[in-house]
């Protein structure tokens, strides 16, 4: 299969294809692949763009090299919060600002979560603070042997706003996500296989990439809107009672089922083996 590379207006996220399947790379401003603003303003777009794209069917998240991200660069964003308290005339003008700063960036972490393309993390070496509210919002997650997760914010006096403590507790339970966010504590990536934040571990890099593009390749073997349907629908379902899952299950099937023929997979099972065309 043809590989093509596109490369995009801005190093900050670059995107490859395989396939049915994109690779987004998060190429930070700092040491240790640390994410300034040009990722959190380009990423939206992305993926909004591969959410639109037909041919796009699964989508992994990666950082460059061996490296996910050390998390949220200081060095962009405490002179942004600096300006940003400075620009209000008073105390709830800055406050607002800074509200309207911070719900920006949430927006971008939340697209991956809103993409209606799966979106499979590929994590190697730290996942810190901001990285790890990204990668909770992904739909699954992998890891290499050297990877390690960590909420640093309690650390420098700050909750986590970007949707860690909305998101990982749906993942890992209330207590895991207590326990990271209270003590600020880094795990490894056999603890986080432990508590279910991550699906696999891979011994480096290079494997948690391979098994990242097979798992979305796995992913993409299948129908496009199927796959939207379960992303959508499972999102959908976890703030309301099951009843009412189950008639948002029934009312995107009878949307999206095929009315005038069986899909080709289920029309083949439902007619079982082919005959032996040369009976002994």
């Amino acid at each position: 299969m043809e590989q093509t590379a596109t490369a995009l207006p801005t190093a900050a996220v670059r995107t490859d294809r395989l396939g049915p399947v994109a690779t987004v790379t998060l190429c930070g401003t700092r040491a240790g692949n640390a994410i300034g603003g040009a990722v959190f303003t380009r990423l939206p777009a992305v993926l909004a763009e591969l959410g639109e794209e037909e041919s796009v069917k699964a989508i992994v998240l990666r950082g460059p090299s061996d490296v996910f991200s050390v998390g949220l660069d200081l060095r962009w964003y405490l002179p942004l919060y600096r300006r940003t308290m400075r620009r209000g005339d008073d105390g709830a003008a800055a406050r607002r600002a800074l509200m309207a700063q911070t719900r920006s960036i949430q927006d971008a972490v939340s697209a991956v979560e809103s993409c209606p393309v799966p979106v499979v993390a590929a994590v190697a070496g730290p996942c810190v603070g901001a990285a790890l509210e990204l990668v909770s919002a992904c739909d699954v997650r992998l890891a290499s042997a050297d990877a390690t997760f960590a909420a640093r914010e309690v650390e420098i006096d700050v909750v986590p706003d970007l949707g860690l403590l909305q998101r990982l507790p749906r993942i890992v339970g209330e207590g895991a996500t207590a326990y990271l966010a209270l003590t600020g504590a880094s795990i490894s990536a056999a603890e986080a296989f432990h508590i279910g934040l991550v699906w696999s571990v891979a011994d480096d890099a290079d494997g948690v990439y391979r098994a990242a593009a097979t798992v979305a390749a796995g992913i993409a073997a299948h129908e496009r809107h199927v796959l939207h349907g379960i992303k959508h629908v499972l999102h959908a379902s976890r703030d309301i009672p099951v009843g009412r899952g189950l008639d948002l299950s029934a009312v995107w099937t009878a949307a999206f089922m095929p009315t005038t023929e069986l899909p080709d997979r289920l029309r083949r099972q439902l007619a079982g083996p082919e005959p032996d065309a040369n009976p002994q």
